[in-house]
């Protein structure tokens, strides 16, 4: 439908460029800006909670509730078919071993299963492709990966209730165990690295990593303990 309204409340938004437009997921659809928002020509691609983009194809990740979808255009999208096919997150990332970039995703390996910490890696993620990688099991099923990120090249795993770091020898540093007593859904939910530090979501409030493992809590009133704050 060609400049249809938003159907209802947006759940992401994502700038692809492959289509060099915006790309935004709602609880039932898929849209794309132009010069307004249109649905995308793939009808029943419903549930999207995280795009990401990796060898010329966008990745929908849809959490347990179905399989994930793969596009070479942002329009036309296909359900995965391989044995593993559920997500709750992708990022691209060198591998372990730091010889090729692969897809990592994060989440189950199917909808009745409860196995929430499960890291993954493919080389390319699209039907037809090989299959998922052995999981890696990130810290207990108590907590979910929140996000996969990158600090100087090195793997990171953000969990509810921790952070680690997945080495090129397959070893899980937990390197965060203070976040086990402020446990959040928003801990790592964005980051967003700048100059030489990477910054992310802490609770109610904003932490900075500056090297691998060196973490501070930032913000304009962080030093501030005399008055009530909610950032």
């Amino acid at each position: 439908v060609a400049g249809a309204e938003l159907d209802t409340a947006p759940v992401c938004f994502f700038w692809s460029a492959i289509n060099g437009k915006w790309l935004c997921a709602t609880a039932g659809k898929i849209f794309v800006y132009g010069t307004l928002w249109t649905e995308v020509t793939t009808t029943g691609v419903s549930g999207v909670i995280e795009f990401d983009e990796f060898n010329g194809y966008i990745f929908a990740a849809r959490g347990t509730g179905a399989a994930y979808a793969h596009s070479a255009d942002g329009l036309t999208w296909t359900e995965s078919n391989l044995t593993d096919n559920h997500a709750n997150g992708f990022f691209s990332a060198p591998n372990a071993a730091g010889t090729a970039n692969v897809l990592w995703k994060s989440g189950t390996s199917e909808a009745t299963d409860t196995k929430i910490n499960e890291l993954k890696s493919n080389s390319s993620g699209i039907n037809g492709g090989e299959q998922w990688a052995s999981a890696s099991y990130i810290g207990d099923t108590a907590a979910d990966i929140t996000n996969i990120f990158l600090v100087n090249d090195n793997l990171m795993i953000g969990k509810k209730d921790n952070l680690f770091n997945y080495d090129a020898n397959g070893g899980i540093h937990p390197l965060m165990d203070d976040l086990k007593t402020s446990v959040s859904t928003r801990n790592f939910k964005y980051v967003a690295p700048w100059q030489s530090a990477v910054y992310f979501s802490r609770g109610n409030g904003l932490g900075e990593i500056t090297s691998y493992n060196t973490f501070a809590s930032v913000g304009a009133l962080e030093k501030t303990i005399d008055i009530g704050k909610v950032w």
